[in-house]
């Protein structure tokens, strides 16, 4: 075994043991205009074959026979939260861990198929002593499963089917509110489900050096079951709750170029359908037979990445872009609760490649701010990324 199998040997045996550690706890990050995945367009893909991530008719494009990656991301966000009068909370420096495991392989010359598992989207925060005094810890979460089999058309065509299995999570620790304002009352809630949908991906590569396509994955509904706790200065209440929750669909176009040999540049722009979803999010108790409404009124929102990558030599590809991401809750819903903001972000990526494996290090910046009724929101988020890939 050569010293670089043994590295690499040693660095995917500890993500893999970070994603066993980590599966069971917030497996969601929280709301940043950020890349997700080392391998997201934001770096610039890989000019070898113009591979541009996201694209289920770009899996043709697979650098192998079978490819198996690892991955894991640190997201370490913090959040500022100013009142309306003046006062400034910030946010728990938390380290979330987003685990990611990706398999494909080629049946045929013509067809691959394989199965995706990452965290798109995460949304919440965790404040300390805000209301009452009382600690706040939010999050909503869903994790996607989805086997694809990607077919070529034509010569220049390519066409790729995903089913997607979603588990959703929704983690709620602040105080009882009557539309929104807060009552000296802490509820504790922890809700899990499962949905499903459907992506589809096209692929148009007319030469070498440029392809483009469409993606659409649809909205997916998940029903949440779980229990909360209701703190009284006369003891806990606890029941069981439920609620149904609408993750949006989303409509991606993105393309790859290659100016010249070596190099390729690489940018996204997808649309976000929040606004077709419901409105309002009901939490429905067993025993005290009530249901809480909480009213959202999301909207749509576009997400755009640019990236630019450059092979070295045969061992060394790096990369690195910018991003843009708008904003999903309205001025008149968003709070330290559910904090959002348009921001934006900037990464770098750096690739070691062998004969039979890969490893991948990025890191990205996010920031933005957002001035609302309410107050000001502040958003300051680190990602650091690190995958390996076996190819077979």
């Amino acid at each position: 075994m050569t010293w670089g199998q043994i590295v690499f040997s040693i660095v995917l045996l500890a993500i893999g043991i970070a994603v066993l550690i980590t599966i069971p706890a917030h497996a969601g990050a929280l709301t940043h205009p950020a890349a997700v995945g080392t391998d997201d367009v934001l770096f610039g893909g890989d000019p070898d074959g113009i591979w541009v991530s996201g694209n289920l008719g770009n899996r043709l494009r697979l650098r192998g026979q079978t490819v198996v990656n690892i991955g894991a991301e640190v997201m370490v966000p913090k959040f500022g939260y100013t009142n309306r009068f003046g006062r400034k909370f910030e946010s728990k420096r938390v380290a979330h861990p987003l685990p990611s495991f990706f398999f494909a392989t080629r049946l045929d010359e013509d067809t691959v198929a394989g199965v995706d598992i990452h965290t798109p989207y995460g949304l919440g925060a965790a404040f300390p002593a805000v209301n009452y005094g009382m600690d706040t810890k939010t999050l909503v979460a869903a994790t996607k499963a989805k086997p694809f089999v990607t077919r070529r058309l034509s010569d220049e065509l390519s066409l790729g089917l995903g089913f997607d299995l979603v588990f959703g999570q929704l983690s709620w620790d602040a105080p009882f509110d009557i539309d929104r304002v807060p009552l000296p009352i802490m509820t504790k809630t922890d809700m899990y489900g499962v949905g499903a949908g459907l992506s589809l991906g096209l692929w148009w590569q007319p030469s070498d050096r440029f392809g483009c396509g469409l993606n659409y994955g649809s909205k997916v509904e998940v029903e949440l079951k779980g229990r909360t706790q209701i703190l009284t200065p006369f003891g806990r209440i606890r029941d069981k709750t439920e609620g149904r929750f609408e993750f949006p669909d989303k409509l991606d176009f993105a393309f790859g170029w290659s100016p010249a040999e070596d190099w390729l540049i690489t940018s996204d722009f997808s649309f976000v359908g929040y606004s077709k979803l419901d409105n309002a999010f009901r939490l429905e108790f067993d025993r005290l037979m009530i249901t809480k409404p909480v009213n959202l009124g999301w909207q749509d929102h576009v997400v755009a990445h640019i990236g630019l990558s450059r092979r070295i030599n045969d061992r060394w590809l790096i990369g690195g872009g910018v991003g843009y991401m708008g904003q999903s809750i309205p001025d008149s819903t968003v709070d330290q609760l559910t904090p959002d903001v348009e921001g934006f972000c900037a990464g770098a990526r750096f690739v070691y490649q062998a004969e039979n494996f890969d490893l991948t290090a990025s890191v990205t910046k996010s920031w933005g701010e957002n001035d609302t009724p309410r107050g000001k929101i502040e958003a300051d988020i680190w990602v650091i990324g690190l995958s390996g890939t076996l190819k077979f």
